[in-house]
């Protein structure tokens, strides 16, 4: 009788140890702001802790749709009038031969009686001292970019070079026209793989 009952205690409890769940932490976004829900101090259209080129890519508090949240990057690209393009980026700190993965997501407006923007580029940078170097970069044509209430995933992945990374989106405007809709951009992040 006694081992018995011993038999059913070990069995409740390795039974126990057998099912009890395991979680696998995720990885911290190295990016600040990433979800571009603040805004630069002293401005009404520019994400906190991101830096911007060109014309009319500037942080959204009232566009639909967003992922997370209530804020976007929108580019307006019916605003556009030159060939030049516009872009974002950020600098972390990295470690030299880890390997790192950018993500945003984005959406494009369904513009059928306009020409859209051309490309989306999403990029890793090393970053000296006086310039920058690729590292990798993908880049998307925007016509297939989703619509309505679904986003695409962006995603590149590369090493670091040195102590200081770089990730940029860049969008390239319709070389014709006329131009419009607009691309959007939401949860953005950097992990270390």
């Amino acid at each position: 009788m006694k081992a018995t009952k011993l038999a059913v205690a070990c069995t409740l409890l390795l039974g126990t140890v057998l099912i009890r769940p395991t979680y696998a932490e995720a990885p911290a976004n190295l990016l600040k702001n990433g979800s571009f829900e603040t805004v630069q101090e002293g401005t009404t259209d520019q994400a906190a802790n991101w830096f911007r080129w060109g014309q009319w890519l500037n942080r959204e508090d009232s566009w639909s749709p967003v992922k997370d949240g209530k804020c976007v990057i929108g580019y307006h690209h019916w605003q556009i009038e030159s060939a030049d393009d516009s872009g974002m980026w950020q600098d972390v700190d990295a470690t030299a031969g880890k390997q790192y993965e950018f993500t945003v997501y984005a959406n494009r407006d369904d513009a059928a009686d306009k020409h859209l923007a051309d490309t989306v580029e999403v990029k890793l940078e090393a970053v000296y001292a006086d310039h920058t170097v690729a590292i990798n970069s993908v880049t998307a044509k925007v016509f297939d970019i989703a619509t309505g209430q679904q986003w695409s995933k962006l995603t590149v992945k590369g090493t670091a070079a040195n102590a200081k990374l770089r990730v940029l989106i860049r969008v390239t405007p319709d070389k014709t026209g006329p131009r419009g809709g607009a691309v959007k951009f939401d949860d953005a992040t950097l992990v270390a793989k």
